[in-house]
């Protein structure tokens, strides 16, 4: 009995000892060599949207002990954004986010990174109507992102309940951007819904510009109730239109935040902004490829950042965090 009761304890010992140590592995592997992930953006963290993803993936690199490294085109076409891929790729780091300017035209760039055993995260997520579980043959550890197409469904019914009269126009200041024209899908289909016609537009990325093609559009059809326009500069540029256009009864809604749109809603210049959060773009997923190198963690499903709605009620508490550049 003595023998017995005095080896009990040296196994349960043991058996902690081991415990421990498969607890500690995880942790070994995280204070180890630092992983690198790289970020391949859209634009210069100088620009107001994506400078608050870029922000938010810094941050998460200082929180998780993580070096990111954030890299972004010239110009935003698909052979100068697959460069950028490149580029991480040969850097042969152990994460690379993707923008998805086009999923199918980077595929072949996703498929060689995976091949070489970097793990990979991608904005935006699919719909929710789409796809509400991750498949498991996906690329990507991660999809982070706004249901584009239900936030236009939800822009269409704020100026539904503006009882919004006569067409609505929404401009596209990016061609080709299928987040963007998933956008006005969602705008057009809810109004149709409703018997509202919608007009989608090409207009300009900056504010001179975008003011000046919609003010003439505007001349040109004085039956349009409202303007949707889909980020920071054509949100400027519609304000200036209705201006020039002196139609003071035009109703406008955004998409995006920066402390410009934020201070026309609060001044009443504008009716509402859709949010899709970026910070979140930015930090996401950079903690879930980094807690799936570390520990082997898988979303089951896609991280949603948005859509929500920022109107009067809001738009003071996120102004100042806006400018504070995490909103």
């Amino acid at each position: 009995m003595t023998s017995a009761r005095t080896r009990t304890p040296r196994r349960c010992l043991a058996l902690a000892a081991l415990a421990l140590a498969a607890l500690a592995a995880p942790v070994a592997l995280a204070q180890g060599k630092k992983e690198t992930i790289y970020f391949v953006g859209i634009a210069s963290p100088a620009d107001p949207f994506h400078g608050v993803i870029a922000r938010g993936a810094e941050q998460a690199g200082k929180d998780l002990g993580v070096h990111v490294v954030y890299i972004f085109p010239d110009k935003v076409t698909l052979t100068d954004y697959n460069a950028k891929i490149e580029q991480a790729i040969a850097a042969q780091p152990q994460g690379i986010v993707i923008l998805g300017i086009d999923e199918k035209g980077s595929r072949p760039l996703a498929q060689r990174a995976r091949e070489l055993g970097i793990r990979l995260g991608f904005n935006p997520a699919p719909p929710v109507k789409d796809k509400p579980l991750r498949t498991p043959d996906d690329l990507y550890v991660s999809r982070v992102g706004s249901d584009e197409y239900s936030a236009g469904r939800a822009a269409a019914e704020r100026l539904l309940t503006e009882k919004v009269k006569g067409k609505v126009v929404c401009g596209i200041q990016i061609p080709g951007d299928l987040t963007l024209s998933t956008r006005c899908q969602g705008v057009s289909e809810r109004l149709k819904e409703a018997g509202i016609k919608t007009a989608i537009i090409e207009i300009a990325n900056e504010p001179g510009q975008a003011a000046e093609l919609l003010a003439t559009y505007l001349r040109a059809n004085p039956d349009t109730g409202a303007v949707i326009t889909l980020g920071g500069p054509p949100n400027a540029g519609a304000r200036e239109a209705r201006k020039a256009a002196k139609r003071p009864d035009l109703l406008l809604g955004g998409f995006d935040m920066d402390a410009a749109t934020l201070q026309s809603i609060v001044d009443k210049d504008m009716l509402f902004t859709v949010d899709q959060q970026p910070f979140w773009r930015g930090y996401i997923p950079v903690l879930g490829i980094t807690h799936h190198l570390r520990y082997g963690l898988q979303q089951a499903n896609y991280f949603l950042s948005g859509p929500s709605i920022v109107d009067a009620a809001n738009a003071r508490a996120a102004l100042k965090l806006s400018r504070d550049g995490v909103r």
